[in-house]
C-alpha cells in the first residue's frame, strides 16, 4: 500500500469490480484509452505481464476512484510503463492524477529501483500531456496514427522520465 496526502494506492480487491465496471462503461472515461464500443482495442503496451496494479482510493474514505499501474516491468533494463485512469469524473481536475503520478514514481525509483518510467498518451489529450510534463516526463517522440479509437486513428506521444531527472526534481523541491 502506498499512502499519499490525498490518495492511497492499495491492492486491487473484488470489491473494486463494480466501480471499475461503471468507469469502463462510461465513454468519457474510456475516450483516451483506445476503446471502441466499450471494448479495449489491442495496442502496443496491452501486455500486462510483469505489471503491478493498484486501486486508487480517496485518502479520507478509502473509496475507489481509479487505477494506477506500472506495466511491462523490466528489471534488466530497469524500466516500466506507467498508466493511470481516474474513473470517477467528479475527481477530475482535482490534482488526483498528479498525486498518483508522484506516488507511483516514488515507488518506481525508491522501492523498485528502476531507472526509467515511460508512458504513452494520445497527443490530443492535452490535459494529460501537460500533467505528465509538470511531473517531469519528457517527450520522446510521436507514434503517428498508432492507436485506433472510437474517433479514428490517433497519434500517440511517448514520454519518459529517468531516475536522475526525478532525483534532481526531488532535490529542487527540498
Amino acid at each position: 500500500m502506498l499512502i499519499g496526502d490525498r490518495v492511497t494506492l492499495r491492492e486491487v480487491s473484488w470489491g473494486d469490480l463494480a466501480a471499475r465496471q461503471e468507469w469502463f462503461s462510461d465513454p468519457d472515461v474510456t475516450r483516451y484509452l483506445g476503446w471502441i464500443d466499450g471494448v479495449p482495442v489491442p495496442y502496443l503496451q496491452d501486455d500486462s505481464s510483469g505489471s503491478i496494479e493498484w486501486t486508487v482510493a480517496l485518502g479520507d474514505s478509502g473509496e475507489p476512484i481509479g487505477i494506477a499501474q506500472l506495466g511491462k516491468v523490466d528489471p534488466l533494463a530497469g524500466q516500466a510503463s506507467f498508466g493511470i485512469v481516474i474513473g470517477r469524473k467528479d475527481q477530475w481536475r482535482q490534482g488526483i492524477g498528479a498525486a498518483v503520478t508522484r506516488l507511483v514514481l516514488t515507488y518506481a525509483f525508491e522501492v523498485a529501483g528502476l531507472n526509467r518510467v515511460w508512458l504513452t498518451v494520445e497527443t490530443r489529450h492535452e490535459l494529460a500531456r501537460r500533467l505528465y510534463e509538470r511531473e517531469g516526463f519528457v517527450s520522446e517522440g510521436v507514434l503517428r496514427q498508432a492507436r485506433q479509437t472510437q474517433d479514428g486513428l490517433q497519434d500517440v506521444s511517448v514520454m519518459g522520465i529517468l531516475r536522475s531527472e526525478w532525483e534532481a526534481r526531488q532535490h529542487r523541491a527540498t
